[in-house]
């Protein structure tokens, strides 16, 4: 793209300036001398936002892979840039030529939201493009509109020549192709509206009469010069023979979605009646797993991309989603690239997928409850249950260690064998202390050593690595468990099969405190010298928390509940780290520029900075701020 000079002077001005630049890997440039019809794949939002939208990316691959046809990416400038732009008389232009839109033959706007139809009007405006449809009186700047809200056209039929229906392919292929046509025939505006209007799911505005009632409702929509009297959507039945491009726009700067994507399918299997693209793209149609595996192949071969997502409005109701994620983790695992699972829902939810999913990257997983109430969601047809969404664990006892014996767990045999209509009895046990854990099985499993009073229990934890593991040595927990003889080595010993173990609320309660001690000191409220103490970092403190963030980071990025975290700090480096100690270490990093860090829904989110050369935390203004609230309590306290 050839920036003006003008251009060139805005852009230090403006926010973001890689968003107008162009030049993105993987962007398509032609020689406007060799094609016969230019292109604008408008989207009516910022670049972050339309760079993430995969319909536009799949059409302006399908574009540019026709002979003659060059489609160039067009986008909504954030006010600062409207503001220069219009100061400096520079019009709106696409990011491949540089080029004024107003030389471009079609504008195709995407229509994914309500809000915005404005933009629509402004980018037009912006591009020195007469707004209403009646003024533009030539072929030049055919003004199209596509996407889910292209099924209510009305608000913006004064403005927009023609309206496409339903699935874009095969239609913007038909539609072009005509243009072409006309083009090269010199046909006028109306006699190719007229023609236009024969392709399935095409509407255009201009060939219907509308009559009103008195009170301004509808009377009458009167057809004429042939147009049909209704549109029906236009539907791809074949999704495995139909384009999806090979690579894409690489973007330059940061965007929403910023990652491969390949689609699963379209539709949706579920009959939410909230959901407006659920019914807006039936009827369901699905890829193969081989196509699928083909089509991100090629996307992560031609992209560099490390993230790859598979997109569909309920990833979870694929049918052939196992197979396709196992083939996708293979290679997914050999490029460290971390697959994206969204759109799941909690009632078809695979915990075996997701384990193995989370061995590449980690990442998060979310599930809607759509609505507050079952009786809301059997109304909206959400079809999930309670149980779905939180699932339980129902005891049946609260006992203590002395009710735990070889002949009580014999008569609990006789209620076997366990199943669907007999469940196998759960007891709890309360201010457990975590004496031991081991890892085995390759740290798939844990063993425990719990202890209340003047018992000892083996525990056995299932399905979880030290890393899963919630607590650590020293809690104390409640825990829920069956009941079980281990016989090894010709010797029967009494074994707890975990079923859930958490913090006590005596630990929570400690938590708590420490937290309130924490927020104290950030408020600049007096402290006592043993709450100071408490907080106060010493330098094997400081070590132990860096030392665990560095080493459980990935791509530089640390996700852990904070109480966890500080146990689990406090548990390898033998440091008592409360949990106040231990936003009080983050604060002294953050301070030093070594990294930057949030505290949200009880989870922190630490990203590591880059950094060259030693940070000397010993100028730390948290640390000496903390010793002059020693000195200012202890002086108070003498003068008391």
């Amino acid at each position: 793209m050839k920036l003006s000079r003008k251009l060139k002077r805005i852009l230090p001005r403006v926010q973001k300036p890689a968003r107008y630049v162009g030049g993105e890997w993987g962007s398509i440039v032609k020689d406007k001398e060799n094609v016969d019809l230019r292109f604008g794949m408008c989207f009516p939002d910022t670049y972050e936002v339309g760079m993430s939208h995969l319909g536009s990316r799949i059409l302006y691959g399908l574009l540019n892979h026709q002979d003659g046809i060059w489609c160039e990416r067009v986008f909504a400038p954030w006010i600062d840039m409207e503001a220069e732009l219009r100061n400096a008389g520079i019009p709106l232009y696409g990011l491949e030529s540089g080029d004024s839109i107003a030389e471009l033959d079609i504008l195709g706007f995407t229509l994914q939201y309500e809000l915005s139809f404005t933009n629509v009007l402004n980018m037009l405006d912006l591009g020195g493009i007469p707004v209403r449809a009646c003024d533009r009186k030539t072929l030049k700047n055919f003004v199209v509109c596509g996407g889910p809200c292209a099924y209510n056209p009305e608000p913006l039929a004064p403005f927009v020549d023609a309206f496409q229906i339903g699935d874009g392919e095969e239609i913007m292929i038909e539609f072009t192709d005509l243009y072409r046509q006309a083009k090269r025939e010199n046909w006028s505006k109306d006699e190719f509206l007229r023609k236009a209007c024969h392709i399935e799911g095409l509407y255009v505005p201009s060939l219907y009469d509308v009559t009103y009632h008195e009170d301004g409702t509808v009377e009458a929509v009167t057809p004429k010069d042939g147009a049909p009297a209704f549109i029906q959507k236009r539907i791809v039945r074949d999704l495995d023979n139909m384009y999806y491009p090979e690579s894409f726009v690489v973007p330059s700067t940061e965007i929403v979605f910023d990652r491969a994507m390949v689609e699963l399918f379209r539709g949706c299997p579920r009959g939410c009646r909230f959901c407006q693209a659920g019914h807006t793209y039936r009827p369901l149609r699905k890829k193969s797993a081989d196509v699928l595996l083909k089509q991100a192949k090629a996307v992560l071969d031609n992209s560099g991309y490390e993230e790859i997502s598979l997109s569909s409005l309920s990833t979870s109701d694929y049918s052939e989603l196992p197979k396709l994620a196992n083939d996708l983790l293979d290679i997914c695992e050999e490029r460290r690239v971390s697959l994206s699972l969204p759109s799941l829902r909690a009632d078809s939810f695979s915990m075996e997928l997701m384990e193995r999913v989370q061995k590449v990257r980690k990442s998060g997983l979310t599930f809607a409850a759509e609505a507050g109430s079952q009786r809301l969601r059997d109304v909206i047809n959400k079809n999930i249950t309670e149980e779905d969404l939180m699932p339980v664990i129902n005891i049946d006892c609260l006992i203590s260690p002395d009710d735990i014996s070889m002949e009580s767990i014999r008569e609990l045999s006789i209620l076997e064998p366990y199943g669907m209509g007999n469940r196998e009895p759960i007891f709890a046990i309360r201010e457990m202390t975590v004496e031991e854990i081991t890892p085995i099985s390759s740290d798939r499993h844990l063993k425990m050593s719990l202890v209340k009073g003047n018992r000892r229990f083996t525990a056995m934890l299932f399905g979880t690595g030290s890393g899963g593991c919630p607590v650590v040595q020293g809690d104390i927990v409640d825990a829920a468990f069956s009941l079980e003889i281990n016989h090894f080595r010709n010797q029967q010993t009494i074994q707890l099969m975990l079923k859930d173990i958490r913090l006590s609320d005596c630990e929570l309660e400690r938590d708590h405190y420490f937290l309130s001690v924490y927020s104290h000191f950030i408020n600049g409220e007096s402290l006592t010298d043993s709450q100071v103490n408490q907080l106060y970092p010493n330098r094997p403190d400081l070590v132990a928390v860096w030392r665990h963030i560095i080493s459980q980071a990935e791509d530089k990025k640390l996700t852990a509940p904070y109480n966890t975290l500080s146990r689990r700090i406090s548990y390898e480096s033998r440091q008592l780290i409360n949990i106040g100690k231990l936003f009080v270490c983050l604060d002294v990093f953050s301070e030093s520029r070594l990294l930057n860090y949030h505290f949200k829904n009880n989870l922190l989110y630490i990203r590591i900075l880059p950094f060259q050369g030693k940070a000397d935390i010993t100028k730390s203004v948290v640390l000496a701020t903390l010793r002059h609230r020693k000195r200012q309590s202890t002086a108070e306290q003498q003068s008391g």
